[in-house]
């Protein structure tokens, strides 16, 4: 018999409720929770200071829960995040909690991917890409 689990999320204060054992559905959601520390989840309250006004560019990627694009492109987002350490923040932004900075952004499709530079948005791109294009993209605006 399944039992139930709650797991809290303490970098997007979620708190993620199971009902089963089944191992793949943990690890569903333990690849979920633990991101890479050079991927930040902001909120509307931290994207002044953690976007804005950050040393470094920023990706900043508008996703929800439900959205299989997204989904599809965050390992690539990981990866990146990695490859560009010390040069370019990647933040992540869930849409359905954070309603202000998705209407002062106009965010209408997702993933919305953004760079931001010295509180500036430098280049937008929405929907799910491949790894080459994001670099491309990426770079193009560091």
């Amino acid at each position: 018999m399944a039992q139930r689990c709650s797991v809290f999320d303490q970098r997007s204060l979620a708190v993620y409720h199971l009902h089963t054992t089944d191992p793949q559905q943990l690890l569903q959601l333990f690849r979920r929770i633990v991101v890479s520390d050079n991927v930040t989840h902001v909120s509307d309250d931290t994207f002044e200071s953690e976007v804005l006004k950050s040393e470094h560019p920023v990706l900043v990627d508008y996703w929800a829960e439900w959205c299989g694009p997204c989904k599809m492109i965050e390992p690539i987002l990981h990866e990146l995040a990695e490859e560009y350490a010390g040069k370019l923040k990647i933040a992540k932004v869930n849409i359905d909690e954070n309603q202000q900075i998705t209407t002062q952004f106009k965010i209408r499709g997702i993933p919305t991917l953004m760079v931001f530079h010295d509180g500036q948005v430098q280049g937008m791109k929405v929907g799910a890409v491949t790894k080459g294009v994001l670099k491309q993209f990426v770079d193009q605006h560091i």
